[in-house]
């Protein structure tokens, strides 16, 4: 009797996919109909097959005037419409010269054209899983979450019917790679999966197994991962758009300091009346700015530190826990303290150059009456 083949493993790898509807002003938004329209704009591809639905319906029976354009998740806004415990399905093909134009030239490719790609939603975020069926050896998956995101933004742009269109935030993919390997479970394990090994060179490398008994077929085994794994990776890009927010209302500030400190380097009578006249509202901007930057870090930054607290707490299987704790630990902590001193410090030289001012502008006016009194006298 001839050696068995061991079982292929199923390689994955996630990221953070939505389909925005297109609104405007006064637009009647039917969240009933939504799930339609997805599907609609999905199967209108044909590169894409096999389109599955399950949908929340209590979470999308609703229907409403909207006040504009709902911002996508790479602009900071959070899934729109909210989709409850909703998950879409379908698969890819994305023929072999194509993946060489989306891959800005790789030649090489995945190895396959096939991909499945199983979406859910999860609390604070959609998580998405790409599964490259049959690649070449050695392929990471993170590369076939690329390749699709690639292909669904330029399906989604070239379509002329569609009322949705595709949204995504980064990182996408994730900065991992993961393989479910049938293989006996450990004898303590009460779960369906546990992790066999993981590394930590570049990307993160996940194995986990699982016990092939208990699954119909690899869909199901992925569906289950992905159900195991949405909460986590749902924080994750909870963590990774709070930290865009971030970055981006601190460059607003760092541009308003900057442009104080340029005009306090400003020499020569014109630039002392603007720093004292018009320096006062923009001090006042920047130190309400530094205020709001701080409530947030406070108030958005505090609660999902308690919601990453509360679910590691509860769980007893970790699909990405390691991802989660390094996006926590890259926060960065911009300088408000120096940035605070320093605006206190522009403040407290205007107000002296105001007083400056006013004093030169009394004795002027001082001596000028002084002037007219004494011909008037005459």
């Amino acid at each position: 009797m001839g050696v068995q083949p061991a079982p292929a493993a199923i390689p994955l790898a996630f990221g953070c996919f939505h389909f925005l509807p297109i609104l405007e002003r006064g637009d009647r938004f039917d969240a009933s109909a939504y799930p339609d329209a997805v599907r609609e704009a999905l199967e209108d591809s044909p590169g894409i097959d096999n389109v599955g639905m399950s949908v929340d319906e209590e979470a999308l029976g609703w229907e409403a005037e909207v006040p504009g354009a709902p911002p996508s998740l790479a602009e900071l806004g959070s899934p729109f419409p909210r989709m409850g415990h909703s998950g879409i399905r379908f698969d890819v093909r994305i023929p072999r010269r194509m993946q060489e134009d989306l891959l800005r030239g790789d030649r090489y490719g995945i190895g396959t054209e096939e991909f499945r790609v199983h979406l859910e939603y999860g609390y604070e975020m959609p998580v998405v899983a790409v599964e490259p069926l049959n690649p070449r050896e050695g392929e990471r998956p993170s590369r076939a979450v690329m390749l699709v995101r690639e292909f669904l933004i330029r399906e989604f742009e070239r379509s002329m019917r569609s009322t949705v269109t595709f949204d995504w935030l980064g990182p996408s993919p994730a900065h991992s790679d993961f393989y479910l390997i049938p293989s006996e479970a450990p004898e303590d394990c009460p779960g369906r999966f546990w992790l066999l090994d993981h590394t930590v060179r570049g990307y993160r490398r996940y194995r986990y197994g699982y016990r092939a008994e208990d699954f119909n077929d690899r869909s199901e085994v992925v569906d289950r991962f992905l159900f195991e794994a949405t909460s986590e990776l749902s924080l994750y890009y909870a963590l990774a758009q709070e930290s865009c927010a971030r970055m981006e209302a601190w460059d607003e500030l760092e541009e308003m300091v900057t442009e104080l400190v340029g005009l306090q380097r400003k020499r020569g009578p014109f630039a002392f009346i603007r720093k004292t006249l018009l320096a006062s509202r923009k001090v006042s901007d920047a130190q309400l700015a530094l205020i709001e930057f701080r409530s947030r870090d406070v108030t958005a930054g505090g609660e999902l530190e308690r919601r990453c607290a509360k679910l590691y707490e509860q769980r007893g299987f970790s699909a990405a826990q390691a991802l989660v704790e390094d996006r926590q630990s890259d926060r960065f902590e911009y300088p408000t303290a120096e940035i605070a001193e320093l605006l206190r410090l522009i403040e407290t030289r205007r107000l002296t150059d105001r007083d400056v001012m006013m004093l030169g502008l009394a004795s002027v006016l001082g001596g000028a009456l002084g002037a007219l009194g004494g011909v008037l006298a005459g």
